[in-house]
């Protein structure tokens, strides 16, 4: 029987689904990967590049994420609300779709209308963020380096990101 694109995809989306929730269980959704966080140069929606290297001097907040991730859409909103209250103070959110196609991704960029930047992920940036299952929130600060790095979503997880991100503006 010969799969097709749509079934890998599902199968792709169960395990990245699955993987976090296992990992948050066995670890709390932490774990320790700091140092400096790898450079990237992704396309957005429009086809310009962006690259993690341009926002050295900010605070950055990379998600790592897809359309078809429950999880990453329950997420999304809280990030919005933290993008909204602290993007004029030096913040950034940069959102990677991870296992998605710009053809899912743009429709719902356009439905949601969040003002950030929604980044197309490669398999080399999912390999070098070590991305075993998403969501992921890597935080950056000002020097380029991880300073946290989260698998799986919680709102106990979003508070204490609140906290960390002001200290670090």
């Amino acid at each position: 029987m010969i799969f097709n694109s749509h079934f890998c995809k599902m199968v792709l989306g169960l395990t990245l689904l699955i993987l976090p929730l296992i990992q948050c269980s066995q670890k709390g959704g932490e774990t320790g990967r700091e140092g400096k966080a790898p450079n990237f140069v992704l396309k957005d929606l429009n086809g310009q590049p962006h690259s993690l290297n341009d926002f050295l001097g900010k605070v950055v907040l990379v998600n790592f994420w897809a359309t078809w991730c429950g999880p990453c859409q329950i997420e999304m909103p809280h990030l919005n609300e933290l993008y909204k209250k602290y993007s004029g103070q030096g913040f950034e959110l940069i959102a990677v779709a991870i296992g998605d196609e710009e053809a899912y991704v743009k429709p719902f960029v356009e439905r949601t209308r969040y003002p950030f930047k929604f980044l197309i992920g490669t398999e080399a940036v999912a390999r070098d963020y070590e991305i075993q299952g998403i969501p992921v929130v890597i935080l950056v600060d000002k020097k380029g380096v991880v300073v946290e790095r989260h698998v799986g979503f919680s709102m106990e997880h979003i508070r204490s990101l609140e906290s960390h991100l002001k200290d670090l503006l």
